[in-house]
């Protein structure tokens, strides 16, 4: 796997070997990307922000999938530092990088929508389950402790800072 940081170490000839190493060694598929959740967080944005966003459930799913995106980057980048590796791209991101990544992928899209797409949320149970499926679908489906390096013990962190923090401002 490759460390793009260590390509700054490098001369220009042995960064020329290695990311020609690296590219021969690539190899995914066009859904390969859809594994991570951070793809399904900013098609949803997109999607929703361009056509749906007045219609209030799927701005409330919109917000919940950049909650969630939000809160497990925050976590796993700071809180509960890691390294990520990202198997498609056969890259492993770390330090400011992973910052970075975090940071495009999931902090600004959220707060994006918080401060410039201002509508009321308040949830009844039945959407709370309904902004939720996604999440739980991605759970049930996906190997999210391998995918993102973290153990069940953080995943139940995740969990109830999220529905403490949701209970408290919704």
């Amino acid at each position: 796997m490759l460390n793009p940081l260590i390509l700054f170490s490098l001369s220009k000839p042995e960064r020329y070997d290695v990311l020609r190493q690296w590219y021969s060694q690539l190899f995914f598929r066009w859904y390969d990307p859809l594994t991570y959740f951070s793809i399904w967080n900013v098609m949803l944005y997109t999607f929703i922000t361009l056509f749906l966003d007045e219609v209030p459930i799927f701005y409330k799913l919109k917000m919940n999938v950049l909650y969630q995106t939000f809160l497990g980057g925050f976590y796993i980048t700071y809180i509960y530092p890691k390294n990520i590796k990202v198997q498609y791209l056969n890259i492993i991101l770390t330090d400011w990088l992973l910052y970075t990544v975090d940071f495009l992928s999931h902090q600004l899209l959220f707060f994006h929508s918080l401060f410039y797409y201002k509508q009321s949320i308040s949830l009844s149970w039945i959407e709370f389950i309904i902004i939720n499926i996604p999440i739980f679908l991605y759970i049930r489906f996906f190997p999210v402790f391998y995918k993102y390096n973290i153990e069940e013990h953080n995943l139940v962190h995740l969990c109830f800072i999220y529905l403490f923090t949701l209970y408290f401002f919704t």
